[in-house]
């Protein structure tokens, strides 16, 4: 027996083939693939990796399949190539699949934005915005002291509108979807419990409805409100109201009305311009759930009759 490396670095795994010994040593600082010769002579040098050592190695005949990082490289000693050896993994990906939460702790409301690429989710007051692919989650900077609900986006995607107490009364805020800066209110005219806000998809309007059965709508001019808002309807009878919608080009509203001798719910379209009413159905059939084609020039709607 004789040795076949010299005493002043570590060398380790020898692989034996083909009249060369290939091995791995740390001679230059970091372990890479070295080979030589029966006898130890006729060192050679295949890799020169700095960054990480070569960690375990495995040979058949003149190639070589080693461990780096978390690659896997194959080295062929023949001709010199050095390759990364790709790799792809089956599975069922669990991780990736929805998964259904029975019971959400505290979850009061999700929106999901007008592009179908984020969801402001709204819980114990606070609103988070969610984002598909790898985008981060980003908490809106709700005031500890405060509580909001009913968080829904603007028309452009980049805000999100909710009902806040900060300052103690329930107005209107809107906040960068992204987190970024501070709230900035909308609304200034609270005088009771708000239900619910609908931003039109034109970005001009907010609709609002309140616990006194009233549609209001608030203009809007870059962001910001342009004056007090004003009574689109009045419910004759209080309840909540169960679907405002908006046709495409922002100028009608479609909503439901409980007529108080039938008790049962009538459709209403509003024209935002002149704010003139029409009731579309009977009080013989309940009627709820309107949304429009999206040409603007049909509604559809739910109906027991």
């Amino acid at each position: 027996a004789m040795p076949l490396t010299a005493a002043d670095h570590n060398s380790r795994l020898p692989m034996p083939g083909g009249g060369r010994i290939a091995f791995l040593s740390d001679r230059d600082g970091r372990f890479n693939l070295w080979s030589s010769d029966a006898r130890g002579r006729d060192l050679r040098q295949h890799t020169r990796h700095r960054g990480q050592d070569v960690r375990h190695a495995a040979r058949h005949g003149s190639r070589i399949v080693y461990a780096i990082g978390a690659d896997l490289r194959l080295l062929d000693l023949a001709t010199g190539e050095d390759r990364k050896v790709p790799i792809l993994l089956s599975g069922d990906f669990a991780q990736r699949l929805p998964r259904r939460v029975e019971a959400p702790p505290f979850f009061e409301q999700a929106a999901i934005s007008p592009d179908g690429q984020r969801v402001a989710v709204t819980a114990r007051g606070r609103i988070a915005v969610l984002r598909t692919g790898s985008q981060r989650r980003a908490e809106l900077p709700v005031p500890a002291d405060a509580r909001c609900r009913g968080a829904v986006f603007s028309h452009d995607n980049r805000e999100v509108h909710a009902i806040c107490d900060i300052g103690g009364e329930q107005e209107l805020w809107r906040f960068a979807a992204d987190g970024s800066g501070a709230p900035v209110r909308t609304t200034q005219d609270a005088d009771g419990h708000r239900h619910a806000v609908f931003p039109s998809p034109d970005g001009r309007w907010l609709a609002h409805t309140d616990h006194r059965g009233r549609l209001r709508l608030s203009a809007l001019q870059d962001g910001t409100p342009a004056g007090p808002a004003r009574v689109l309807d009045q419910a004759r009878m209080l309840h909540w109201w169960q679907r405002v919608t908006w046709s495409p080009d922002g100028t009608l509203l479609a909503t439901t009305r409980m007529d108080p001798a039938s008790r049962r719910e009538r459709l209403v379209l509003h024209r935002v311009a002149d704010g003139r009413t029409e009731v579309l159905t009977s009080d013989r059939y309940s009627a709820g759930d309107p949304v429009f084609s999206p040409d603007g020039r049909w509604l559809y709607f739910l109906s027991d009759r």
